[in-house]
């Protein structure tokens, strides 16, 4: 899922519109029919969509960073050094339109760590400044594991990026060439 100016690169966004990716405005009274629509086409098409979706609904710059305090400051949460509080109604949404077309068995929780250098825009890139290595933990979440209570299914998400702050923080208060991200499960995490 990515934001609807995307779909106006020239190109890249014809190609992702024909990959039947989901174009969200930001807005959730008007993404409500966009999600449902893309979903009850994924479930007819008979073929296998994978959704990826960022709950934090952007990337970790200054300005999203400060909107991300200021929340937390209103809600009485903590404040987040390394992750942005996530937005629940649009993962509750999915997530229960998804149940209801029987079209979701997993949830896939990934958080990705960048070892010398992190990325907080796209900008960055197009700049030139690339991390040495990447990490990612991928956890695998039954979806029978996950609330159906949209309240409770809020919680959870939370509880995820509550836990993934202390995770990226553990591996960003590490000496540069010592940091690792600890295998949540079962496997070994790779830096790519």
């Amino acid at each position: 899922m990515f934001q609807a100016p995307l779909k106006s690169i020239p190109g890249a966004g014809w190609a992702m519109g024909c990959g039947s990716y989901i174009f969200l405005e930001r807005n959730f009274e008007n993404d409500k029919a966009t999600m449902a629509t893309c979903v009850k086409y994924y479930k007819e098409s008979g073929n296998t969509y994978q959704l990826l979706l960022f709950p934090e609904g952007t990337d970790r710059g200054a300005r999203a960073a400060a909107l991300s305090d200021e929340y937390a400051r209103r809600k009485g949460l903590p404040r987040y050094d390394y992750v942005l509080h996530p937005r629940t109604t649009g993962f509750n949404y999915l997530l229960e339109l998804m149940r209801k077309e029987n079209y979701i068995s997993y949830v896939y929780d990934i958080t990705v760590a960048y070892e010398d250098v992190i990325i907080d825009s796209e900008l960055s890139l197009l700049k030139g400044i690339f991390p040495k290595n990447v990490h990612f933990d991928v956890k695998k979440y039954d979806v029978k594991e996950i609330p159906t209570d949209p309240e409770k299914s809020g919680i959870w998400l939370k509880d995820l990026w509550r836990e993934k702050e202390k995770v990226l923080k553990k591996f960003y208060e590490s000496e540069t060439h010592k940091r690792r991200l600890n295998p949540s499960g079962v496997g070994y995490v790779f830096p790519v």
